[in-house]
């Protein structure tokens, strides 16, 4: 589950809708070109299927300047229009005019991939679902590719990383108990130069989380996008968003809301 919170503010709102969501749509790369081009192509697209909603309600404007219309143009709406909100009332378009991106359902697209109706999809699979109720998504390309364990462990600060690789699959075989990987922390199993079948790890500094709502357990909440970054010589102990983990598989959310063992993950200062 994570933790977030929101502003009503309608500054703010246009902030994201003009800044934040046009900037996450492109490639992290001249963020001013890119997010004019977006916004510029949001409104040719709201422009033209405000139009065409227009002609298909039979509203045409030429009547209000007097100008000659065809027998063979269709029929005018005779009915008096005065206002913005009773044009947009007579008609229908077909997509939203705010911008709102779609929901993305990506329970469903792990769904069809466990189901093999992806079988080009990379593997290991990029999305897949922590729980009955959480599902990660993850960008085809790793932030880190092919790293060795070591220089991992050294990027990130992590002294114990290899001995918490062997816990880690300890657990997923259960060798050490019944298979569960949900336990962060606690004391190690593996030894710190434990064999592991493999040498190279690849890293995603951003992995995209999606949850379903507490109020409505069957309806999806957007998905949450969870940054973790290295230690640096701004941040020596690592930065990232604050994300509320559950540890404890007798409690699942959102049936049981905060209960069980929770561990609170704080970005660093």
């Amino acid at each position: 589950m994570v933790a977030t919170s929101g502003s009503a503010d309608t500054t703010e709102h246009a902030h994201i809708e003009v800044v934040k969501d046009p900037a996450r749509s492109g490639n992290g790369q001249d963020y001013e070109a890119q997010i004019c081009r977006y916004l510029d192509r949001l409104n040719k697209l709201s422009s033209f299927d405000l139009a065409t909603a227009l002609r298909d309600a039979h509203v045409d404007f030429r009547a209000l300047f007097n100008i000659d219309l065809l027998e063979t143009e269709i029929p005018v709406l005779t009915k008096t229009i005065s206002s913005s909100d009773q044009l947009l009332s007579e008609v229908e378009t077909v997509a939203s005019l705010s911008g709102t991106r779609h929901l993305v359902d990506y329970f469903a697209l792990a769904k069809e991939i466990v189901d093999g109706q992806h079988p080009t999809s990379p593997k290991p699979y990029r999305t897949g679902l922590c729980s009955q109720n959480v599902v990660f998504h993850l960008t085809r390309d790793p932030s880190y590719k092919q790293m060795l364990v070591d220089d991992v462990a050294l990027l990130y600060k992590l002294p114990d990383l290899q001995a918490a690789l062997g816990d880690y699959l300890q657990r997923v075989h259960g060798t050490s108990g019944p298979p569960f990987t949900g336990v962060i922390g606690g004391r190690r199993f593996s030894a710190p130069d434990c064999d592991l079948p493999f040498t190279k790890l690849e890293i995603w500094n951003r992995v995209y989380l999606q949850s379903k709502s507490y109020h409505y357990p069957h309806s999806i909440c957007p998905m949450q996008t969870i940054n973790v970054f290295p230690p640096s010589t701004i941040t020596n102990f690592a930065s990232g968003d604050t994300v509320i983990a559950n540890l404890d598989s007798r409690h699942e959310w959102p049936h049981s809301g905060l209960q069980g063992a929770l561990n609170l993950i704080l970005p660093s200062e």
